[in-house]
């Protein structure tokens, strides 16, 4: 086990930079020991056995201006038809890749690897890990891949591997994003595997649409939701940055630190606020949530209704 300050990297997901985000990054990111850009999602569609990238070309060219501090991430997408990694399909990825990487020291893989298909994962690592002998390999990984025999022999193909344990699935309608008992868990487990890893902890929050019967429509964690069924799952300030204060106390000398999923930006409404995000990096108390409601009748007869956010969080209308 260890102790002190831990080491904290942030991901930036947006695909097209505003003047909004470009300032986020250039304001908080030296704050952090690594920022990671989203850089492109790679796609295969079975029924015409083909395979695309769509790359986004302003966090890739600002990736290049700090290669070090900065890496890029590739999301990977495939559909059931694509149960094997051939070697077109091994060739056609690490192209993509090649094509956009530059000079950047560090990859990120996001792949969207059912659980039980590992296997199938560890002969794309083995091959990336070949093809780029002289980069920093990382990988995206969900607690459910621990209870599979094959995930040892995945995360070795990898320099260091990122434990995401937030999510809409496994917590439960009306619970938070993360549940901080069960991430404490899997820690435990991954310091138990012997390899570097870093725990991703969210900072936004999801609308999740209903069907009439309770099943789940939609999650939409930007931009504006359509609805009159939904439900707000949110990332716990408080309860998470408890579980910060607790890590610097004592945590697992192999997790090598946390992530942030995502970079405040003043646009960002389904995300915290600047305000919030720095005090619960630092295990600092964090307000609660306190929505002041009053109605008051004026001259003319008519009511007045005012709401007041007394917290430095974003907080959802009253429905």
């Amino acid at each position: 086990m260890t102790s002190g300050d831990i080491p904290q990297e942030v991901y930036v997901w947006q695909r097209v930079w505003t003047d909004e985000v470009v300032s986020a990054v250039e304001k908080y990111s030296p704050e952090f020991n690594k920022s990671i850009f989203l850089a492109a999602e790679i796609s295969y569609r079975g029924d015409s056995d083909t395979w695309t990238c769509q790359a986004f070309q302003d966090p890739i060219g600002y990736a290049q201006q700090d290669p070090t501090n900065y890496g890029l991430a590739f999301r990977i997408q495939t559909n059931a038809a694509q149960s094997k990694w051939s070697n077109n399909s091994l060739t056609k990825v690490d192209e993509f890749i090649q094509q956009h990487i530059g000079n950047v020291s560090t990859i990120q893989i996001d792949y969207d690897c059912p659980s039980k298909k590992l296997a199938d994962y560890i002969k794309l690592m083995a091959h990336l890990r070949k093809k780029f002998p002289n980069k920093k390999l990382e990988i995206t990984c969900l607690p459910d891949w621990l209870n599979q025999s094959t995930f040892s022999e995945l995360i070795g193909k990898t320099d260091r591997y990122i434990m995401q344990v937030h999510g809409v699935s496994g917590h439960g309608k009306g619970q938070a994003l993360c549940d901080t008992i069960h991430t404490q868990k899997v820690a435990h487990q991954c310091a138990q595997l012997g390899h570097p890893f870093l725990i991703a902890l969210p900072t936004y929050r999801h609308a999740i649409s209903y069907s009439q019967n309770g099943t789940i429509q939609s999650v939409a964690s930007e931009g504006n939701f359509h609805s009159s069924n939904y439900e707000i799952v949110s990332a716990n300030a408080p309860q998470i940055s408890s579980l910060i204060k607790l890590w610097q106390q004592q945590r697992p000398e192999l997790m090598q630190g946390v992530i942030w999923y995502r970079l405040p930006v003043i646009t960002d409404k389904m995300n915290w606020t600047s305000d919030t995000f720095q005090k619960t990096r630092n295990g600092e108390s964090i307000d609660p949530a306190d929505l002041d409601f009053k109605v008051s009748l004026n001259t003319n007869g008519s009511y007045q209704l005012s709401l007041t956010n007394n917290s430095s969080q974003h907080l959802d209308w009253p429905k």
